[in-house]
């Protein structure tokens, strides 16, 4: 979520931080991106740091972030940069490691192609992201899914993608 200080009003505030609440609950993870715009008033910087300090206490506490993901053998870890599955290290260029970040922090849900598209994308015409986010998509299985892993990655036909922990394979 993206909040422009510039166009909150203190009477607007409230608004904001609930809509920043309805989506801490919906999300593994919230990232919030407070941007000010060449301050016109002395007050912007106080807004901004009212609207950073109400989404650090949603729940009265931080916002995990959870440092580790994990689904099945495959394991994310944010803090290092590093995605190992079954032991063995994979080695993900930027956007490939986001779009792994994505799928696992949802991972058993679809996620609609122009959802990926848009985060992972965002400016491109949406043909052109769709075609790349399958190129993402096609280079990922090809690390991630190296045999004899188990697909881990999975086409919902006109729909999206998901990742498919391998406890929803067994129920």
């Amino acid at each position: 979520m993206v909040v422009r200080a510039s166009e909150v009003t203190s009477r607007e505030l409230p608004a904001v931080l609930r809509t920043l609440k309805r989506e801490a609950k919906d999300q593994t993870s919230l990232y919030v991106v407070v941007c000010i715009d060449e301050p016109a008033e002395p007050d912007q910087s106080k807004k901004l740091a009212a609207i950073v300090d109400q989404a650090k206490s949603l729940n009265g506490a931080e916002l995990p972030v959870a440092e580790h993901l994990r689904v099945g053998d495959l394991i994310v870890d944010r803090e290092r940069f590093e995605v190992t599955r079954g032991g063995r290290r994979i080695h993900l260029s930027l956007t490939e490691f986001r779009l792994l970040e994505t799928l696992m922090r949802n991972h058993d849900r679809v996620l609609d192609i122009g959802y990926l598209a848009h985060a992972l994308f965002n400016g491109q015409p949406m043909s052109a992201a769709c075609n790349i986010l399958w190129v993402y998509i096609h280079r990922l299985r090809r690390k991630v899914d190296r045999p004899p892993c188990e697909a881990l990655i999975q086409t919902i036909r006109r729909r999206g993608y998901m990742l498919r922990s391998p406890e929803a394979w067994s129920a």
